[in-house]
């Protein structure tokens, strides 16, 4: 369709203040991504790019994606791969994502750990163990919206909203987001 926007996409030097902020000498060592999303169905997979920080299908510092029923979070760190899996995915069988506006956030918290929370609720997505670190993200990666930097995982729906927290949001935080809602004035 003419005009249709598959993906927005900074520059390396732009999205480089993402690292600097979160994996950087003097970052944070962990972070926060939310997004209201609208997926257009259940049966993307992949995992379709909601949002990623990444090179192309195979190198990523973190992606939150979509597979099936499920949110897919990835993280590059010292103890996972340069793809970031394994991924932190919400239970399949719970079938959280649904083909309809939701409120997701994905944490990456100093303890190695990572979270998923749909709709203000904690999904049971949380690691037992430790992740590593931030000390093996690359600083010449791009953020992208909608897709991955090769434009070929689009995400199939409508993203309302992107934020990138330069800490682990708590459960009070989330859930005061999601209340909030999308285009509310508060």
């Amino acid at each position: 369709e003419a005009g249709v926007v598959d993906r927005a996409m900074a520059t390396t030097t732009a999205s480089a203040k993402l690292f600097n902020q979160i994996a950087g000498a003097n970052g944070t060592g962990s972070y926060s991504v939310e997004a209201w999303v609208a997926p257009a169905n259940v049966t993307q997979t992949g995992p379709a790019r909601i949002v990623s920080y990444s090179n192309d299908t195979a190198n990523r510092n973190f992606t939150l994606g979509q597979a099936v029923y499920s949110y897919d979070f990835r993280n590059r760190s010292s103890t996972t791969g340069v793809n970031g899996t394994p991924s932190a995915s919400t239970p399949n069988a719970d079938e959280k994502l649904k083909a309809q506006l939701q409120h997701v956030v994905a944490t990456y918290g100093p303890n190695g750990k990572r979270k998923i929370y749909v709709d203000g609720q904690d999904t049971s997505a949380t690691e037992a163990q430790n992740y590593g670190d931030l000390s093996t993200w690359s600083n010449a990666y791009r953020f992208v919206v909608g897709n991955e930097v090769t434009n070929d995982r689009a995400f199939q729906g409508t993203v309302k909203l992107v934020a990138v927290y330069k800490k682990e949001l708590s459960v009070v935080e989330v859930q005061q987001n999601y209340n909030s809602g999308f285009g509310k004035k508060v």
